[in-house]
């Protein structure tokens, strides 16, 4: 039986603080937003970012699940995959970042930082399906 690869550093990281990073950055982001920006945007905003959190990373889950029913994909094929899909949302993240604080208005600046965070979902999603390979039964 072929050895299996070891899960990387950033991916563990990536999911021992599982969603607890979004609801610090949502939670940061709504106090913020209360006493400097408008107190209903910044109730909505946060609690948006959070639930699109989750609903990434559970549709990216889905389909990643698919590898390890069906084995689309060869396992190496599969761990490039899921390598690719972490940098593509990290780096997501920090352009959505960039972005915000570079080159947007002062009055769209928050949201687009608070919101930026919804990228995180993809990375927790490929962080958890690391070594759901297909195995022939």
């Amino acid at each position: 039986m072929k050895q299996l690869s070891i899960k990387p550093n950033y991916l563990v990281k990536t999911d021992n603080i599982g969603f607890l990073f979004p609801v610090v950055w949502s939670s940061i982001a709504l106090i913020w937003g209360v006493l400097f920006h408008e107190v209903s945007g910044a109730i909505f905003i946060s609690i948006m970012s959070i639930f699109f959190v989750w609903l990434t990373y559970k549709l990216t889950s889905f389909v990643l699940s698919f590898q390890q029913h069906s084995g689309i994909v060869s396992n190496g094929h599969y761990d490039q995959a899921i390598k690719f899909l972490w940098f593509v949302s990290a780096f997501g993240f920090l352009v959505s970042i960039a972005n915000a604080v570079l080159f947007q208005p002062e009055k769209h600046m928050y949201y687009q930082a608070v919101f930026s965070i919804v990228s995180f979902g993809f990375a927790l999603a490929s962080a958890r399906k690391w070594g759901c390979h297909y195995v022939a039964k």
